[in-house]
């Protein structure tokens, strides 16, 4: 008995079935892939987001490289440096709190404080302070005003110079963060 072959020939086409083919679907059968043409503006808000994602990101890096040499003497410091006094506060219902400065420097609260010894104006002290990643100091109350003229009258050097200035050409006083000088402080 020989068995009876029966042979089909199919074709797809790309654009999907014409309507004078017939369409052979059953309810249950679903298409193995479907493509849809995305919104006309979705490309326009994709790259808006990856154009403001990558602004974000140059800002981020221009900031970071800005602050790294101050920071990064700061970090050389810190890994030269090999003594350090450091001061743990325990404020009665808070987290214990730990301050660290360099052995060269005076402690007093969580700042730390350098006195130098070289006598040099008040452009220079500053140019030398931030240099070393240092300011000039902002006397914020009157207990670390009492601790600078404690420090200053026990020393050698004559003058010291703090951070406050009259720079712009006004007779108002500020400190070198902007902030306005206290007349109670002074």
């Amino acid at each position: 008995m020989t068995s009876e072959v029966t042979y089909a020939e199919v074709r797809f086409k790309n654009n999907g079935p014409s309507s004078a083919e017939p369409k052979a679907s059953s309810g249950s059968e679903k298409p193995l892939s479907t493509f849809q043409k995305c919104k006309p503006w979705f490309p326009w808000v994709v790259s808006g987001f990856l154009m403001l994602l990558s602004v974000i990101l140059l800002v981020f890096i221009i900031v970071i490289l800005k602050g790294s040499p101050k920071k990064g003497f700061l970090k050389s410091q810190f890994q030269k440096s090999t003594e350090w006094n450091c001061l743990l506060k325990r404020p009665e219902g808070k987290e214990p709190q730990l301050s660290c400065c360099m052995a060269d420097l005076e402690q007093y609260g969580s700042s730390c404080y350098y006195f130098s010894k070289d006598e040099r104006t008040w452009n220079k002290s500053r140019a030398e302070c931030m240099k070393k990643g240092f300011d000039l100091v902002i006397i914020n109350s009157e207990a670390e005003q009492g601790f600078l003229t404690n420090h200053t009258q026990n020393s050698q050097v004559e003058n010291f110079c703090i951070g406050l200035t009259n720079q712009k050409g006004t007779d108002q006083w500020h400190w070198v963060d902007e902030t306005p000088l206290d007349p109670m402080l002074m």
